[in-house]
């Protein structure tokens, strides 16, 4: 886990296989389609991991400015661990009325912070690997 709370981060950490432009062969593809060994390289490439695009200093070159948009999953699915799917997510916002629109930023709440906060300073790993959205 990279962290317990809310930060502005890049968008290139994680890749997933498949297939974006429909040739029948899966591909590592980032966030709005951006291409592994493209626009975001790995440790192997000449010059070491970078992304191209999606990177956090891309956002210093002309802001970011949206609404934001509150979906409270911790309310909906309680704090026990649940795998929230596609179908699961639909549900939740149509729930709380939530509409995501372009250009909007959607912050999504657990009650993961809020639980490592209540064991006032020592956190279990084991609770904490079984808890939340």
């Amino acid at each position: 886990f990279t962290q317990y709370s809310t930060q502005w981060d890049a968008l290139s950490h994680i890749g997933q296989h498949f297939d974006a432009d429909g040739d029948g062969t899966a591909e590592i593809v980032y966030y709005n389609g951006f291409k592994g060994g493209t626009d975001v390289l790995g440790p192997d490439a000449e010059g070491g991991a970078c992304a191209r695009r999606l990177g956090i200093d891309k956002f210093a070159e002309t802001c970011v400015q949206g609404r934001g948009v509150l979906l409270d999953l911790g309310r909906i699915y309680g704090w026990d661990r649940t795998l929230v799917g596609y179908d699961a997510l639909l549900h939740a916002m149509q729930s709380q009325s939530v509409e995501v629109e372009a250009g909007d930023m959607l912050c999504i709440h657990t009650g993961f912070a809020k639980l490592v906060v209540d064991m006032d300073g020592s956190p279990d790993p084991r609770v904490l690997h079984n808890a939340c959205a």
